[in-house]
């Protein structure tokens, strides 16, 4: 075998054939795949299919790569190896790092931290090592989710998807080297049937993945292997074409090459029509997996070469913006998500300024990164095991610098989110705290705050509870499951009946009689989440007076009877809040001189008072019915210290009270505490019979604002 592989070297120079050659056609695909995504990445709208440019990608990839390694003089397994891989590092890694740099960069200035940018570290950080669509996969951020559309590296998936498939390829490849001018045919076809297999297989595994786990089946490089195979698997046979071993297969005859290019076209402009996230890449991965192969395999023959639709991918400008598809598809993405971020995307006006910096990035990429060090002499010079070396070191460097970069986030951003001690709540999702060893009021006692991400919210309120009052607090944010949320039941959705089941057991083991459990929820329906536009106030009232909306209250309403009643059952005190104010715009992402010009930021920070307690009555309903069936429910009401006049309001004195459009900031919890520390005093009479305790209290909220 090692005989053998050495002997490829001088076997290829006696190939001349256009399969092993520049094939201009293959750019010029890459051009309309690169454009079809850019289109898409700019307005789902205007090319909701789009995005399969990604797929045709992964088949250029297959077959471009397999030429490659064909071309690569084998001297040795090792030599050949450190080559190809020295290659590759030459021609993918300095943009990318580049591009991973600035973005990061950008990233840290302009983005503030919120659960929209959560994911945005971890992605970035993870696409250094070529593993961003596993950053994505363990996230749960499909790729139309709203984080992966405000994540700048989102676009970096596909590149961990190939940078992946180059560890394994390279040794499948060389066992087909060592049996390609071999005379036992057979164990040439062994080697086709290695690559055969494994490309079955991962067609499998994409079927599987798309029924069970779709995100995997979108970004794991298990699902997407067929697709860059099945480009490996052409090459080879066009290999044995141009060896003169296939006889006629090829489709040599101008008229069957041009129906099979304008058929490839038809597949890819088909696709794009009809292809959606959930069916990609199975089922309907293989429509511009086919039409690509197809204009792949007549391009791929001489017989192309005169055809009009041959000529229009071997153009000047299709060829011109192909050799830059790289460049572009790095660059692109994170301009369009810092504009989601900053100024908008929605007039033409900025999308043409999108495209406008995209080209600009483009262009600085390619000739003064890309090409430089594609064809640097003095990099001919260097051995490929320091180049090897050298892109490994220039990985971590770079990979470490934005780390301190994330890590330091809110000492550098340009945003006024950096003032967290206003605008975050602590960042605690679960968890327990107590007060001191000294004697407080409500020393002993425990309350327990289950519901969704707004019981999260009260985490500053709650911790000074404990710390000036010595009230042990354990906070359990419970998402989709979150119970007494009234609105609407939840109990019958997937593992939700077993998280309640779970929660009165840890009440059983931890909970004394006269514990407090207080149920904190949003019970209204938004105006928006930290992502879309606004809902109007007509909207609105319209869904809370919809036959649905009415029914879902009413089931809402006696499953947390029945929770009332079990918590009652086990000596246990309830208490809700009262629905808060809601806003049409989201603070944090309109509050800076940089963003405050976005559309979505048009609607304002402001919300009539009286609509506010319009939209809360049928909860309010719902409460007053539950206080008549348990007088010893407690409600707690925070609108008045909220909205003391006819118009509440994000901000008061220039300090916010809402870090979205929905959540309290730090400093809306440092104003409610007053009223919460007045509303426990009917859960725990004693607390009142401790003046001593609640004045200073009370006086240090003053001094704190």
């Amino acid at each position: 075998m090692t005989s053998r592989i050495k002997l490829i070297a001088s076997e290829a120079a006696k190939q001349p054939r256009r399969a092993t050659g520049y094939i201009a056609e293959i750019d010029g695909l890459r051009a309309i795949a690169v454009l079809l995504v850019l289109i898409h990445h700019l307005k789902a709208g205007l090319l909701d299919g789009g995005f399969i440019g990604v797929d045709i990608f992964f088949v250029i990839s297959g077959y471009v790569v397999s030429k490659s390694l064909t071309a690569t003089p084998v001297q040795g397994v090792g030599r050949y190896l450190s080559r190809f891989y020295a290659r590759r590092i030459t021609r993918i890694l300095p943009a990318l790092l580049v591009c991973l740099v600035v973005t990061s960069i950008a990233t840290v200035l302009f983005i503030p931290e919120s659960w929209l940018s959560s994911s945005i570290p971890t992605t970035g950080l993870w696409a250094f090592v070529g593993a961003a669509n596993m950053a994505l996969m363990n996230t749960n951020d499909g790729y139309f989710a709203p984080r992966a559309e405000f994540n700048p590296f989102t676009q970096t998936w596909s590149l961990g998807v190939e940078e992946q498939f180059y560890l394994l390829f390279p040794w499948v490849f060389l066992l087909w080297l060592g049996f390609r001018w071999n005379p036992r045919k057979r164990l040439l076809f062994l080697a086709w049937g290695v690559l055969g297999v494994l490309t079955a297989a991962s067609f499998i595994t994409a079927a599987r993945f798309s029924m069970v786990e779709p995100d995997r089946a979108f970004y794991s490089v298990l699902s997407r292997f067929w697709q860059m195979g099945a480009g490996a698997l052409l090459f080879l046979w066009h290999d044995r074409l141009a060896d003169g071993s296939a006889g006629d297969a090829a489709p040599s005859g101008r008229a069957r090459t041009e129906a099979l290019l304008l058929s490839g076209f038809a597949l890819i402009a088909v696709a794009v029509l009809i292809c959606r996230p959930a069916q990609v890449p199975f089922p309907l991965g293989l429509v511009p997996v086919a039409g690509t192969l197809m204009v792949l395999h007549a391009t791929g023959r001489e017989a192309a070469s005169g055809l009009v639709l041959a000529r229009w991918l071997a153009s000047a400008p299709a060829r011109w913006l192909g050799r830059r598809s790289y460049s572009l598809y790095l660059w692109h993405w994170p301009v369009i998500v810092l504009m989601r971020w900053t100024v908008g995307l929605e007039s033409w006006t900025l999308m043409l300024l999108a495209v406008v910096i995209s080209l600009t990035l483009t262009l600085m990429s390619f000739h003064l990164i890309e090409n430089p060090f594609r064809h640097s002499g003095m990099l001919k010079g260097i051995s490929n095991r320091v180049k090897i070396g050298a892109g490994l070191l220039a990985v971590t460097i770079s990979m470490v610098g934005s780390n301190w970069l994330f890590s330091h986030r809110s000492d550098l951003s340009l945003s006024v989110t950096g003032q967290r001690y206003d605008w975050y709540p602590l960042e605690e999702s679960s968890g327990s705290s107590g007060g001191s060893t000294n004697h407080k009021p409500l020393q002993g006692r425990t309350i327990f705050v289950v519901g969704n991400s707004h019981a999260g919210a009260y985490i500053p309120l709650l911790k000074k509870t404990s710390q000036e009052l010595g009230l042990r607090t354990v906070i359990s944010n419970q998402g989709l499951c979150a119970m007494g949320l009234l609105i609407e039941p939840v109990r019958e959705r997937t593992g939700c009946l077993e998280v309640e089941q779970a929660f009165l057991r840890q009440l059983q083991q931890e909970a004394k009689p006269g514990d407090l459990v207080f149920l904190a929820s949003l019970r209204l329906p938004r105006f928006t989440d930290q992502w879309t536009t606004s809902l109007t106030e007509a909207e609105l009232l319209q869904q809370q007076q919809s036959p649905k909306a009415k029914q879902l209250r009413q089931l809402g309403l006696h499953e947390t009877a029945a929770l009332i009643a079990s918590l009652r059952a086990l000596g246990l005190q309830v208490m809700v809040d009262r629905p808060k104010p809601i806003f049409r715009a989201v603070a944090f992402r309109c509050s800076d001189w940089f963003n405050r010009g976005n559309p979505a930021c048009a609607p304002g920070f402001s919300v009539d008072r009286s609509f506010v307690e319009e939209l809360s009555q049928p909860v309010l309903g719902q409460m007053h019915y539950l206080q008549k069936a348990t007088p010893e429910l407690v409600v707690w009401d925070p609108l008045p210290m909220l909205c003391p006049q006819t118009s509440c309001e994000v901000f008061r004195q220039g300090r916010p009270l809402f870090f979205d459009a929905d959540h309290l900031s730090g400093y809306g919890n440092r104003l409610l505490y007053a009223s919460f520390v007045e509303t426990l005093k009917k859960v725990w009479p004693e607390l009142d019979q401790s003046e001593r305790m609640a004045t200073p209290a009370a006086g240090s909220i003053k001094r704190n604002g």
